[in-house]
C-alpha cells in the first residue's frame, strides 16, 4: 500500500518530478536553435536576428592517426556537453579523400551528424596544402557528396 505525502502518493510525486525533468530537457534550446543561420556583418559574426555572436570550439586535425580518433560521436558529445563547444572544425586532407573517398565522407558525416544532434555548428575545412588546392575535381566531388546529404 502506498503512503500518502501531503495528499499525494509517492508514485504521483515521482511522476511529477519526472515530468518536470522531461519538460526542462525538451525546453532547452540548442545553440544552433537559438542563433540559426550565421552571417558576417562588418567584422562580426551575426545570428539570424543580426545580433553578434561568438563561437567557441575545437578543431579536429587529420594529419596523423592520433587526430582521426576524435572523428566520432562520443568525442563530439564530450566537446559539446562538457567543454561547451558551439562549433567543431572538421579538417579533411584532400590526399586522404582521394585515397579513400568513402571512408573520408563517412568520417566527416559522423562528425556532422554528432554536431547536428548536439545543436552545434560544423565547419568543414578542405585543408589543401602543397598544391592540393588546385585539385578542383576532388573538391567538387567531396563537397557535392556533403551537399547531397545535408543540402
Amino acid at each position: 500500500m502506498l503512503k500518502k505525502v501531503c495528499g499525494f502518493s509517492r508514485i504521483a510525486l515521482i511522476g511529477f518530478a519526472c515530468l518536470a525533468f522531461v519538460s526542462l530537457s525538451f525546453g532547452q534550446q540548442t545553440f544552433v536553435g537559438a542563433h540559426g543561420r550565421l552571417s558576417v556583418k562588418g567584422n562580426k559574426i551575426v545570428d539570424k536576428n543580426g545580433d553578434p555572436t561568438t563561437l567557441h570550439g575545437m578543431s579536429l586535425y587529420c594529419w596523423a592517426p592520433q587526430g582521426k580518433q576524435f572523428f566520432n560521436t562520443s568525442a563530439i558529445n564530450h566537446f559539446a556537453k562538457d567543454w561547451k563547444c558551439t562549433v567543431i572544425r572538421i579538417a579533411v586532407l584532400p590526399r586522404d579523400y582521394k585515397n579513400n573517398p568513402t571512408d573520408e565522407i563517412d568520417r566527416v558525416k559522423t562528425v556532422i551528424d554528432a554536431c547536428i544532434a548536439n545543436g552545434i555548428y560544423a565547419i568543414v575545412d578542405w585543408h589543401a596544402m602543397g598544391g592540393a588546392q588546385n585539385d578542383v575535381e576532388s573538391a567538387q566531388s567531396f563537397f557535392s557528396s556533403l551537399a547531397a546529404a545535408y543540402g
